[in-house]
């Protein structure tokens, strides 16, 4: 006569077998329920492409020049009631320069890029200066493009304001654009103009 097991019945080896093979699918289907979660957890879903990289800053002042010129452009720029802002002065209460870059001195992007932004847009005028600081491919005359942008808010996209292109021969300062903003970061209808304004030795 065979011992009765309450959990096996009568047959302890086939309970066991049951029991164990239960086991396994249970635990089965628990790890399948599992995997998914933890690839989402490890592997998060990434952001539309579309909404892109906020530009910092409220004003974007950009200057670019050909890559394969080896020469030394500087933006300057200056806000209402503030000091120039450039390469011997690079912050201000409202502008920043980004970068100085002196052509393919220690550029190991080999982009001729310069970008300067602010805090802000105090209402007022604004002025966008390039100089052609020094050459080292010839020196003859560079040209240049200057853009402004702006957001309206800190959290919007910034919009294209204005763009221009100068050419300028070693040691010339030129304006590229002067502009007025209201409170609101609006242009001021009729505002922009080329009238040259000196920056790079401006004290005051």
């Amino acid at each position: 006569m065979s011992d009765f097991n309450p959990i096996l019945g009568d047959e302890d080896e086939d309970g066991a077998g049951v029991i164990f093979q239960d086991f396994w699918s249970l635990l089965a289907m628990v790890f399948l329920f599992l995997v998914p979660i933890l690839i989402l957890l490890l592997n998060p879903p990434k952001q539309e492409e579309s909404e892109g990289i906020k530009a910092p800053g409220s004003v974007i002042v950009e200057l670019s020049w050909p890559n394969d010129r080896n020469v030394d452009l500087d933006l300057w720029v200056q806000a209402p009631n503030e000091k120039p802002v450039g390469y011997s002065n690079r912050a201000g209460m409202v502008f920043n320069l980004l970068r100085d870059d002196r052509g393919d001195t220690n550029d190991l992007a080999k982009v001729n890029l310069e970008n300067a932004y602010s805090r802000g847009t105090p209402a007022g005028e604004y002025c966008v200066n390039v100089h052609y600081f020094s050459s080292a491919d010839g020196g003859s005359p560079t040209e240049c493009v200057v853009t402004v942008a702006v957001k309206a808010t800190a959290e919007g996209p910034a919009e294209r304001l204005v763009t221009t292109t100068l050419t300028l021969t070693v040691g010339q300062e030129d304006t590229a654009f002067r502009f007025r903003l209201n409170q609101d970061g609006t242009l001021v209808p009729g505002s922009i103009s080329h009238l040259y304004k000196p920056l790079r030795l401006q004290r005051d």
